[in-house]
């Protein structure tokens, strides 16, 4: 018999595979949506620095990160920058997940630390995603409030905290060993690198 060709590849099994690990609030899906996931999910990679999401830039489709790292920062008009939150594996970047439901642009900028790889989801698809399954509004939900409590807390910590103090904390919270300059650990405080 003959064989029907796919008008559009799939993501691989082994990419599947992961992203159903790394985020599990996909596995309560319908199946033909799993399988439009799967068709309509288109992979990419980025090596460090290069930048995933510019400042007022537009959002057209919605990242699962895979592999890698990247930072999330918002420039002042001084030219300093101050580190909102990193993304890694299994994360969900919530200003991506804001512009999205809001159909606006992205108040700060996403660069990548470690070479990262993904799957971008078109903005119809991910629609669909929040209107059919469950599990997954509601993980993203949950997730804006965590990521939402932690930006205010930084705002707080900017605005109220000495920076000694706020660095005593990024110290503490990266642990015993660490590989940031001093230009990083600066931003990531919110202050200048002197």
């Amino acid at each position: 018999g003959r064989h029907r060709q796919r008008a559009t590849p799939m993501i691989s099994a082994d990419d599947a595979e992961r992203l159903l690990g790394l985020y599990p609030a996909l596995q309560g899906l319908p199946p033909a949506l799993v399988n439009e996931l799967r068709t309509m999910a288109m992979p990419f990679r980025a090596p460090p620095g290069a930048v995933l999401f510019e400042q007022d830039g537009p959002c057209t489709a919605f990242v699962f990160l895979l592999e890698g790292e990247a930072e999330v920062s918002r420039p002042g008009l001084n030219g300093r920058e101050i580190l909102l939150y990193r993304l890694q594996p299994g994360d969900t970047c919530v200003l991506t997940l804001n512009c999205l439901l809001g159909q606006g642009t992205y108040p700060a900028r996403g660069v990548v630390r470690q070479e990262v790889a993904g799957l971008k989801v078109p903005y119809p698809l991910f629609q669909r995603l929040l209107e059919e399954g469950t599990a997954f509004r509601y993980a993203m939900f949950a997730l804006f409030s965590k990521r939402l409590s932690r930006l205010m807390s930084l705002i707080e910590g900017v605005a109220f905290a000495p920076v000694e103090q706020r660095l005593a904390q990024i110290l503490i919270e990266r642990g015993p060993e660490l590989t940031a300059t001093h230009q990083q650990l600066a931003d990531a405080v919110g202050t200048a690198r002197e």
